[in-house]
Parts: structure tokens; sequence; C-alpha cells
């Protein structure tokens, strides 16, 4: 299988390492979410996860992620109507409708694809 320099579990390695954060552990993430919530792993991507609940019902909580976002988007194991997340470990939790983020994912497939055409059609 094709994939890039590094894999999804690698990458979400260096993330942690690159956040400097005491309060932020890759190892315990990994056992916390392999228990109470879901962990998906590609070559070229991986998301920590689990299923939560507010005032205004469920969500997605994303611990953490690497990789594309349609790849991401694709590996949560269910739809929740909303995702919620922190960009950079900056602290702030930001909360996203999950249609709009599908869309979004689908924007960049759709990019992809048509530099894919553009590219094959210029090499032949």
């Amino acid at each position: 299988m094709m994939r890039g320099e590094h894999s999804g579990f690698e990458l979400m390695q260096k993330l942690y390492e690159e956040f400097k954060d005491t309060g932020m552990d890759f190892c315990q993430d990994f056992r916390e979410y392999a228990y109470n919530g879901y962990i998906r792993m590609s070559p070229t991507a991986m998301a920590l996860a689990r299923p939560c609940r507010d005032e205004e019902g469920d969500y997605w909580f994303i611990r953490a992620a690497v990789g594309p976002l349609p790849e991401v988007m694709a590996m949560l194991p269910g739809y929740l109507p909303r995702i919620a997340w922190c960009r950079n470990n900056d602290g702030i939790i930001r909360m996203y409708k999950t249609d709009r983020l599908f869309r979004l994912a689908i924007k960049q497939l759709e990019k992809e694809r048509e530099k894919h055409v553009s590219e094959t059609l210029s090499a032949n």
C-alpha cells in the first residue's frame, strides 16, 4: 500500500512530541481511547475520538487527529451531528457541524480528483 514518508501512527507520535505539553501524553491517551473511545489508524492517518453529550445533544470529541480531512472523517465509526476538537492544542474547544466538515472533505476530494485528471491528461 502506498503511503507517505511516515505512517499515521508515527505522525501522531510526532504531533504529541511537537506540543511539548506535559498534559498530553501519547501513551496515556492511546490507552484511554482504547478503553473508552475509538482509535482508528491507516497508513496515512490516525484519530482518537469518543462520543460525548451536552445540553445540545450528541457529538464526537476528537482528542487528536492527523492525516487528510476526508480520511479522518471516514474513520469516525458512526454519524453524530457535531464534532469538537482543539486546533494545535490551543486549549479552545471548537464545535463544528458534521455536515459542514463532510462538505469540506468532499471539496478536498474533488480538488484532488481534478488535479489527478489534469496530470493524467497532460502526461498523455
